[in-house]
Order: structure tokens, then C-alpha cells, then sequence
């Protein structure tokens, strides 16, 4: 296992591949998510992996990684947040947008609450909710989801606010094109940001999907 100056390393090495700023306050951040995430997993299962270093490539870089693809401002949703991911890294390297974690599960409430407090994020809330019981600001800049559901599933749990002019912020895989098949007659996928995680070959997608046929 690596030491606390390697997960540095390696963090500032894949932030870097990633053409994002380095930022020291913002690695901090990052770093102390990554501590609070390996003392809370030695009683919950927060996100499967336990691995420092697939933690970092697996999952804070690759939320990290559609940063700039990210509405210029606004307000965000990350619904089934879950850890965090992608909504508290995207806090931590962007810590003035507002963010908003939408989480059922009260143990993950928990987590978010005490990173959102450690980190001193003031612009990032907790809603505990399910995606189809959350009251979304129809002003929002969007509705991150990383894996949730299928987007067939997700366009369904958020009909309302996509019918009411919202945005869907959807992270994808290579299998992209399959789940989006059957919804283009019904949505329109608005913009396509392929990316691709250091140390990983797989591309990566931040699909922006809105009601309405495909223009």
C-alpha cells in the first residue's frame, strides 16, 4: 500500500494528465475525502473498492474529469451521490458552485455530512431522497448521475424535471450508444464530452440529454 505522499503523487500526476489546474488547496480537499473515506469503510461499504489507488484513478479521476465540461454556472444536482462521486469532487476542485447531494441511504447521509463539514465545502447540501421524490429546482444548471441506472431508467426517475426544461448530466461509458438507442425519438442529446481517465483505455462520456426529439 502506498504512503500518504504517493497518494499525493499520484493524485497531482492524474490531475495534471487530465489538463486541470493544480491547485494545493484542492488536492487537500480531495485527499481528505480519500482519509474519510478509509476510516467510514472500516464499518460501511461506501463504494466497493477499498484500494487507495483505485479509488484515486477509478473514481476520483474520473469524476474530476468532466470539470470543464460542466455548465458554467448554476446550481448542481448529483442525484445518487452515494460517496460523493461525482458531486463532492467536483466541489472540492470547484468549492464556490453550489452543489446539492441528493442520497436515500441515511449511513451515506452521514458520510456526506461530516466530508461536507471537515473539508469546509459552504456551498455543497445534502438532501436525503430518492431521485423521483426530490423537489428539483427547475433554475438548476442540471442532474449529475454516475452509476445510477441504465439512462432509460434514470429519464424515466427524472421525467418531471427533464419535461420541465431540465438538464440531465449523465456519466457513461463506451456502451453509451446502446442505452441511448431507444430514448432518441423521445430526448435529444444535447452535447458529448468523451474523455478518457490516466491509466485507463476505456473512453468516457458526460452525456447532456434533454426532453424533446433529437434536432
Amino acid at each position: 500500500m502506498l504512503g500518504a505522499d504517493a497518494y499525493r503523487a499520484r493524485l497531482e500526476a492524474g490531475l495534471e494528465g487530465l489538463a486541470l489546474p493544480l491547485e494545493g488547496q484542492a488536492v487537500d480537499r480531495l485527499l481528505g475525502w480519500l482519509a474519510l473515506h478509509e476510516r467510514w469503510s472500516r464499518a460501511f461499504n461506501l463504494t466497493g473498492s477499498q484500494a487507495p489507488e483505485v479509488l484515486i484513478d477509478g473514481h476520483l479521476l474520473d469524476c474530476a474529469a468532466i470539470l470543464p465540461a460542466l455548465p458554467p454556472s448554476g446550481v448542481l444536482y448529483d442525484v445518487g451521490s452515494g460517496a460523493g462521486l461525482p458531486g463532492l469532487v467536483l466541489a472540492a476542485l470547484a468549492p464556490e458552485r453550489p452543489f446539492i447531494l441528493v442520497e436515500s441511504l441515511g449511513k451515506r447521509v452521514r458520510f456526506l455530512e461530516q466530508v461536507i463539514a471537515e473539508l469546509d465545502l459552504k456551498h455543497v447540501s445534502v438532501q436525503q431522497s430518492r431521485a423521483e421524490a426530490t423537489a428539483f429546482d427547475p433554475e438548476a444548471a442540471g442532474i449529475l448521475v454516475r452509476a445510477v441506472a441504465s439512462l432509460e431508467k434514470l429519464c424515466g426517475l427524472l421525467a418531471a424535471p427533464l419535461q420541465a426544461g431540465g438538464r440531465l448530466l449523465a456519466m457513461k461509458g463506451d456502451q453509451w450508444p446502446q442505452e441511448w438507442a431507444p430514448l432518441e425519438r423521445r430526448f435529444r442529446l444535447e452535447a458529448r464530452y468523451a474523455y478518457r481517465v490516466p491509466g485507463y483505455d476505456q473512453e468516457r462520456v458526460l452525456l447532456t440529454i434533454r426532453a424533446g426529439e433529437q434536432r
